[in-house]
C-alpha cells in the first residue's frame, strides 16, 4: 500500500508538473488618458469679428472675416444663440448691402425668423449699413437653451460667370435689451 501510496504521489507530481501556464507578455504601453472640452457656451450676442462667431454658425454665413469686421452670408444664414431670459428682448443685427452687388439686385428683402417663427422682413432699399431691429414676442426664447435664428435674403448677387453668389454682409447679430 506503501509503494501505491508513493506511485500516486508520484504519478500526482507528473501531472502537476506537465500543468501548462499561460504565456507572459509585458505589460501595454502607458497612454495619457483622453481628455474632452467642454461644449461652447453660446453668446446672445456676437459680432463676426469675435473668435467664436464661427462656433455660432448654422450655415451660409462664410468663414472668412473680411477687413476685420464683416462676413458674407449666403441665401439663409442661420446662427445658434443663447438667450439670457425669455422675454424683453429685441433681434438686433447689423448688415450692409454694398452699391456692387445693389447695382444688380436692386432692393433686396431679409426675412427673419426665430426658432421657426417669422419676426419680420425687412426691405432694403438703398446700398449702405443699416440696423435690423425688432423686439422679440414673449414666448419665442428659451432661455438656458439654444435658440436659432435665420436671415433669408430674398435675391442673391451672382458673379457675371455664375460660380460666385453673395447674399448681404453681416457684422453682427444677437438679442439686445
Amino acid at each position: 500500500m506503501r509503494s501505491e501510496i508513493a506511485c500516486s504521489v508520484v504519478l500526482l507530481a507528473v501531472i502537476a508538473g506537465c500543468k501548462r501556464y499561460p504565456d507572459s507578455y509585458a505589460p501595454p504601453e502607458q497612454r495619457q488618458p483622453l481628455t474632452f472640452e467642454e461644449p461652447p457656451e453660446f453668446k446672445s450676442f456676437i459680432a463676426m469679428s469675435d473668435a467664436a462667431a464661427p462656433l455660432h454658425f448654422v450655415k451660409d454665413i462664410r468663414p472668412a472675416l473680411e477687413g476685420g469686421a464683416w462676413r458674407w452670408t449666403l441665401k439663409q444664414p442661420t446662427v445658434r444663440l443663447a438667450a439670457p431670459k425669455d422675454h424683453g428682448l429685441k433681434f438686433t443685427a447689423e448688415v450692409a448691402v454694398p452699391g456692387i452687388t445693389f447695382r444688380d439686385t436692386g432692393p433686396v428683402a431679409i426675412t427673419v425668423a426665430i426658432n421657426g417663427h417669422t419676426l419680420e422682413t425687412f426691405t432694403l432699399a438703398r446700398p449702405g449699413p443699416h440696423r435690423l431691429e425688432k423686439p422679440i414676442p414673449a414666448g419665442w426664447l428659451r432661455s438656458g437653451d439654444d435658440n436659432t435664428v435665420t436671415m433669408e435674403i430674398d435675391k442673391l448677387w451672382t458673379e457675371a460667370d455664375g460660380d460666385v453668389q453673395l447674399g448681404f454682409i453681416l457684422t453682427s447679430i444677437g438679442f439686445t435689451e
